[in-house]
Parts: C-alpha cells; sequence; structure tokens
C-alpha cells in the first residue's frame, strides 16, 4: 500500500466469515498462549475414558414440529490435546415423513493443538469418514469448534428431506455432571442442542 500500512493477516489464514463471526472477542485462552497443557479437554468434558454416555436431544422442524433423538455414546480417549467420541443416536420421527426409524452412528477424533486453526478432525457418520481442519475458541466454561466453510454431511434420507446438510458450529459447555453440545447448522436445518450425562 502507499502509506506502507499493510492490512492484518487474517488468523491463522481464517477469515471471520470463515469462522462464523466478523468480530474476534478477546479469549482467556488466546491472553494466556494457552496450548494442550494450559487448556485440556477435560475442562470442558467432566467425564474420563471409557466413561459411558446417555445422550438427549431436539430438534424442532417447521417452528413447531418436534424432533426428539436419544441414545447412547462412549468417551473413547480423553487426554489433554485428544478427545475420541463415538455414540449410537435414533431420533423419533413422526409418522408423516414416512422415514424408518434407523440408528446414527457417530464417532470423532478431534486433536486439539491450541487457540486457532492448527486443530484436526475425524469424524465418521454411518461409517462415511471425513477429516477436517477445525478452527477452535477456548474460554474458562466453553469450547467453540468451526470447522472452516462447514462440514457437510449425508442425510441419507428419502426426498424430499435434504440429500446433505452442513454443520456450520458446535459449542461445548461443560456442566457439573454433563456436557451440553450446541450444534449450528446451514439453512435448512434448524440449530439443535444435545445434553451428554454419566450412565
Amino acid at each position: 500500500m502507499a502509506n506502507g500500512i499493510q492490512p492484518f493477516a487474517s488468523e491463522s489464514g481464517v477469515s471471520p466469515e470463515e469462522r462464523g463471526t466478523s468480530t474476534q472477542p478477546f479469549l482467556i485462552a488466546q491472553a494466556a498462549g494457552a496450548g494442550p497443557k494450559q487448556n485440556p479437554w477435560s475442562t470442558y468434558v467432566p467425564f474420563p475414558k471409557g466413561t459411558n454416555v446417555r445422550v438427549e436431544g431436539k430438534m424442532t422442524l417447521l417452528l413447531l414440529l418436534d424432533v426428539p433423538f436419544k441414545g447412547n455414546g462412549r468417551i473413547d480417549e480423553l487426554t489433554d490435546s485428544q478427545l475420541d467420541f463415538s455414540v449410537k443416536i435414533a431420533a423419533e420421527v413422526p409418522a408423516i415423513f414416512d422415514v424408518p426409524k434407523e440408528e446414527i452412528s457417530i464417532s470423532f477424533t478431534i486433536t486439539y493443538v491450541g487457540e486457532g486453526s492448527t486443530n484436526t478432525a475425524a469424524f465418521s457418520i454411518n461409517g462415511q469418514k471425513q477429516q477436517k481442519r477445525v478452527h477452535i475458541q477456548s474460554t474458562k466454561d466453553e469450547r467453540v469448534l468451526t470447522p472452516p466453510g462447514g462440514l457437510e454431511l449425508a442425510t441419507n434420507l428419502p426426498s424430499p428431506a435434504p440429500q446433505k446438510v452442513a454443520i456450520r458450529e458446535v459449542r461445548l459447555i461443560r456442566g457439573k455432571d454433563r456436557v451440553t453440545i450446541k450444534v449450528g447448522m446451514a439453512a435448512p436445518i434448524p440449530d439443535f442442542e444435545i445434553t451428554a450425562f454419566k450412565q
């Protein structure tokens, strides 16, 4: 530029638009230069490795139709830097949709290197595997995971249901004996919330 002032580079190559926010909030973890030792997964997941968990949630379709779901999961690994979680979930889809009741099998491994976009996630949805870079922002009681560009998943549902959906953001909020997972979805699928309890 003519005056010698350079524009700010996007954080770790991820623009605010890719992160889903146009501002960069002040984060306690970033101020401390946090990595896995300073900001371990156990801060956000109150269950040790090997814990069996019960999951429950609900999605509201068409602004008035609730679709509850529940299932069982397991914390397969929990270290400072790695979280492995697997779960099988069945949704109670109303009969008007004429969709067979099937369990969805989900597993993921998220490796936390530090704040920003140096983290990786490997997902398996009903055996379909994906790997993705993940932007992570952490505060003392919440961890936000944002896959740049979204994480697209096949639904395997019959028409007119959408053939693909995309996750924009996942927020983990630790409670005393549970984890609340807020999932931000791309349109037309509404956002929803999942709670995981120790069995």
